[in-house]
């Protein structure tokens, strides 16, 4: 029978479905055609920790028999750790802001005034979470600061 001609003599196609199944199905997919493989790490938003989420090269193209792949696996979503320089009761609004650059943030306060002084922090410093979180700070106003009005009723004495 004619041998089919969809690879030249020695050649053979990274097959398909080699993205989004768990590694080891592909690496023994792999390996039982041939291909001897190696395992890279990488952080995806998209594809769930320990699937594969590329190959290279890349499916359908034309490979020499039992060549290397490299299959990139997902750690999943980058980690990042949370600031531990916000103190909690002496940090203010507004160095928290300062320190959090490049998080979301939101307050359980509807407008914090920049002197306001955060009380509390979820997450929490130290803390790791998938990048991009959103950060909720808790402030109280700043004691001395706000309203600067003398309360009712007192009055203060020049020494006459």
């Amino acid at each position: 029978s004619p041998i089919p001609l969809s690879n030249p003599p020695g050649m053979t196609k990274v097959p398909d479905g080699l993205v989004r199944p768990p590694q080891n199905t592909v690496v023994n997919n792999l390996q039982q055609l041939g291909f001897s493989v190696t395992v890279m790490q990488e952080n995806s938003d998209t594809v769930a920790k320990g699937s594969v989420t590329r190959v290279d090269p890349a499916s359908g193209t034309s490979v020499q028999q039992r060549s290397a792949i490299t299959i990139y696996v997902s750690q999943g979503k980058k980690q990042v750790q949370v600031p531990t320089t916000i103190v909690l009761g002496t940090t203010t609004y507004a160095q928290a802001q300062e320190i959090l650059k490049g998080f979301t943030i939101t307050t359980t306060n509807q407008n914090p005034n920049a002197t306001d002084i955060v009380t509390a922090m979820s997450p929490s410093g130290g803390q790791t979470v998938d990048e991009g979180p959103t950060i909720t700070l808790t402030t109280k106003a700043a004691s001395g600061s706000g309203d600067t009005t003398t309360p009712p009723g007192t009055h203060t004495s020049s020494g006459n």
